[in-house]
């Protein structure tokens, strides 16, 4: 690939990594907002500042797997949109199905699933078939496949049952301090601690209804004295003293269609 060659391939990788990237900060993001900190746009702008680099250091191959990489996220949210808002945006076809189906070509031929990660893919595929109304012959030879698969795994006949009491114990020793539902039942609060000595510290972690959530504070020390609580469905309290050096302090967590306000009271 002579000079003149490469500039063409580096801009045409930089148009397609700054237009995915474009893409997920406006389709991808706003499922998780400390305050007014989303951690999705946050990666997405950083990512965006590290394609300029890489096309500014004619590292065409880092260009390349930056594009691939971020289209996996599009592949697994079977996102069908994609390929008209690349090509509007760009000029450039892309198809981030194509690995996929050359792979379930080899499945379907092969007339067998042989292991988890090809059982992945054709229930990846059966999906996207049930999104798209697709060719339903196909997907009924997936869901064929799936059965034929799945009927050889072996059945496990006994389980070990631990008590409520038990379980609880192991979560302490493992450093949850607290694991309270909201009123509503719908959104979870827990209080954690963890690390020794000078790297202790004790947090109030928020979890939303559909899983996402993280911690909305945090103070360095084990197994600090913090009393934290459900005040009504949509509002957590935390009970903590101001001569605490605290390290993350949010007063809102939000979803698309959720809301939960932090109050504090410090003495």
């Amino acid at each position: 690939m002579n000079h003149k060659e490469k500039q063409a391939a580096l801009e045409k990788y930089k148009a397609i990594a700054i237009a995915t990237l474009d893409y997920l900060i406006k389709n991808y993001t706003g499922k998780l907002v400390f305050d007014q900190y989303d951690p999705h746009v946050m990666v997405y702008s950083t990512q965006k500042e590290q394609v300029e680099r890489y096309f500014k250091q004619r590292k065409l191959d880092q260009l390349k797997r930056h594009s691939t990489n971020f289209q996996r996220i599009l592949l697994h949210n079977l996102d069908v949109k994609f390929k008209d808002f690349i090509k509007e945006q760009t000029g450039y076809e892309i198809d981030i199905f194509k690995d996929l189906q050359d792979r379930i070509e080899a499945i379907v031929a092969s007339k067998e699933i042989t292991k988890d990660r090809e059982l992945y893919d054709v229930r990846l595929m059966s999906d996207i078939y049930e999104k798209t109304n697709g060719d339903q012959k196909k997907l009924a030879v997936l869901q064929n496949l799936v059965v034929a698969f799945t009927d050889k795994i072996p059945v496990e006949r006994s389980s070990k049952v631990i008590s409520e009491q038990k379980y609880k114990e192991m979560r302490r020793r493992s450093g949850f301090l607290l694991d309270l539902a909201s009123p509503d039942k719908k959104n979870r609060l827990e209080l954690y601690t963890n690390g020794k000595d000078g790297c202790a510290q004790t947090s109030v972690n928020v979890y939303l209804k559909d899983g996402n959530g993280g911690a909305v504070y945090t103070a360095k020390g084990q197994s600090l004295p913090i009393k934290t609580y459900w005040k009504d469905n949509r509002t957590v309290v935390i009970e903590t003293k101001k001569t605490y050096e605290v390290t993350t302090r949010y007063e809102k967590l939000s979803s698309l269609k959720n809301v939960i306000r932090i109050e504090y009271t410090e003495d």
